[in-house]
């Protein structure tokens, strides 16, 4: 299925499997090189000696490089969020702190920025045009870096009936987080409009760094969360896709209720990272940094 061709490449990181109150980095990959050739017979890991039990990752391609998004206006780029758009078989990347250089760093520093990419007959993932209307990437939220460091983060980004949602994290250096903010877009990612902002009080902290999915048999948008520090749990929220911005309809998941109580559902030497929570199917499968 289309849905889990996009999640089989774009699942970069450790999976974690859990059985869910429920009936999916984010997923996470990054380029900054280019010339990686697939061999179909001989999967190769690079970047790892060592590969969990039962885990087997194949190495496709370079995403972002000289040679691949020259014609994008940018060279290197952070996470890489699918997500489907309703034109045929193509499919949103929201990528997080991006460079218009060859180098991680190098020229222009953008976040979230976005591309539209399909997979062509061998399985690559090949990136088409700026998702933004125009000839290059630009920042899909209108702000200015600072030398504090400020950059806005996404978490996730879900489309509900052809509008896209995306979460993501305002931070004034990686980890210091000053609040997060929902925004939508209406025309295939085109433009933003802010939806809400939540303090990052909001669940004592834990909502900070979220992937969400929707589950369109009985119309639950599930979100998983936690602090975007990588030594904390991992809690369950759910909401219908008309409430983005009714926090107070959120319910949350504690000992098998759902109500305004929440407990970590995830707690056994956990410390998550980046998440990518989906349906893919029928199984809901949760990768994430551990």
């Amino acid at each position: 299925m289309y849905t889990t061709r996009i999640l089989t490449l774009g699942l970069v990181c450790a999976l974690s499997c859990a059985t869910l109150p429920i009936a999916t980095a984010q997923s996470s990959f990054s380029s900054g090189s280019s010339g990686s050739t697939r061999q179909p017979d001989k999967p190769t890991t690079p970047w790892a000696k060592d590969i969990s039990d039962g885990l087997d990752v194949n190495l496709i391609g370079d995403i972002l490089g000289p040679g691949i998004s020259d014609h994008l206006g940018v060279g290197t780029g952070d996470l890489g969020i699918m997500a489907p758009l309703d034109e045929g078989e193509e499919f949103a990347i929201i990528f997080g702190d991006s460079f218009r250089g060859n180098n991680f760093g190098q020229g222009d520093w953008l976040s979230p920025i976005g591309v539209v990419a399909e997979m062509d007959d061998t399985g690559r993932i090949v990136i088409t045009r700026p998702l933004n209307d125009s000839h290059q990437v630009e920042q899909l939220v209108d702000y200015s870096h600072n030398a504090r460091g400020l950059t806005l983060l996404p978490s996730d980004v879900i489309n509900i009936n052809g509008t896209l949602f995306m979460q993501a994290m305002w931070n004034e250096g990686v980890g210091n987080v000053l609040h997060t903010q929902i925004w939508q877009s209406q025309d295939q990612g085109r433009s933003w409009d802010s939806v809400d902002t939540i303090p990052t009080s909001y669940l004592d902290g834990q909502a900070n760094l979220i992937t969400w999915e929707h589950d369109p048999e009985n119309n639950w948008v599930y979100m998983m969360s936690s602090e975007f520090k990588r030594r904390d749990d991992v809690y369950l929220t759910r909401f219908r896709p008309d409430d983005f911005n009714h926090r107070a309809s959120w319910e949350h998941y504690s000992d098998g209720t759902w109500g305004t109580n929440y407990s970590p559902i995830l707690d056994d030497q956990v410390r998550a990272g980046e998440m990518s929570l989906r349906l893919i199917e029928d199984h809901w499968v949760l990768s994430m940094f551990n």
